[in-house]
């Protein structure tokens, strides 16, 4: 009973808390098992979407909880995978199933927060699977701006929400500041797939 209060708390936490707040709230979610349930995604729609514009190339994955991503994509469809999350026990599970099934050679993880974290190359793929909502919505096109200097000249952002009707209000700046290439529908689920228009593009690096 008294963890069931304590996640409406913990949910407050990972959106509007410090960082050091956020990491502890992650942690104890990854640690006592609340996420286990996402760890066998196979056959999600993301997966397609993101191979087809991959062009077996680099993908970034923020918000990568305990790698399977990683690990369910088609491995032939990428040549690197970085996933980055907040929380060292999610990282760790990642790594540990990502050596179990021998990716480490295509496949590193980092542990930062999304809205701080450099990247040092550009990527095909950046990834934001049932993560972006953790980020203040106010938040939200700055951090898509700042991305979007580390896609190549063709690269795009998938994103993915388990509910659009929640998170009408970032499917509609999605919408009113990006080029929407495709969307993808299942039930209340959807996948966005854009790019920033290019008379607004940042420089790749």
């Amino acid at each position: 009973m008294l963890n069931m209060m304590k996640r409406p708390i913990r949910a407050i936490v990972k959106r509007w808390g410090i960082v050091a707040s956020k990491k502890r709230a992650w942690d104890t979610e990854f640690a006592n098992g609340q996420w286990d349930y996402l760890e066998h995604t196979e056959g999600d729609l993301i997966y397609a979407c993101v191979e087809k514009y991959s062009e077996r190339g680099n993908i970034l994955d923020l918000g990568c909880g305990s790698g399977n991503t990683a690990n369910e994509l088609d491995y032939e469809s990428f040549e690197s995978y970085i996933g980055t999350d907040l929380s060292k026990v999610a990282i760790r599970k990642a790594e540990l199933s990502t050596r179990e099934n021998q990716r480490e050679a295509k496949v590193k993880y980092i542990c930062c927060d999304i809205e701080s974290f450099v990247p040092s190359t550009a990527f095909n793929v950046i990834l934001f699977r049932e993560s972006i909502y953790y980020i203040q919505v106010s938040k939200i096109k700055a951090v898509l701006d700042r991305y979007a200097g580390f896609l190549k000249p063709n690269g795009v952002f998938v994103v993915r929400m388990h509910d659009r009707k929640k998170y009408r209000s970032i499917v509609e700046l999605i919408i009113q500041h990006y080029q929407v290439i495709e969307n993808h529908l299942k039930e209340s689920e959807i996948v966005i797939i854009f790019r920033v228009p290019m008379n607004k593009a940042m420089g790749s690096v």
